[in-house]
């Protein structure tokens, strides 16, 4: 799980395709006592990446809602906000 997390991290960043959707096993049985604190952190792991990606797509929302009211007001509809 960390290593996915940590490619989703790169396509992110980078513009990469993610990897495809994580599907759970059915026939694993219940998380070994000695595996919890480890599930804890990449579940928090988890979270995070979750806030970027939300933080990720409100930022490119708000630069398409700008372009679009730039195109209709007549500016320049190429304008990008490099910062994103």
């Amino acid at each position: 799980m960390q290593a996915r997390l940590e490619a989703h991290r790169r396509a992110l960043h980078e513009g990469d395709e993610p990897p495809a959707s994580f599907v759970m096993p059915s026939d694993v049985g219940p998380l070994p006592v000695a595996l919890r604190l480890r599930a804890e952190m990449v579940l928090e792991a988890t979270r995070r990446m979750e806030a970027e990606v939300e933080h990720h797509r409100d930022a490119l929302i708000g630069t398409l809602r700008r372009n679009l009211r730039m195109a209709t007001e007549g500016g320049d509809p190429a304008y990008l906000d490099a910062r994103l």
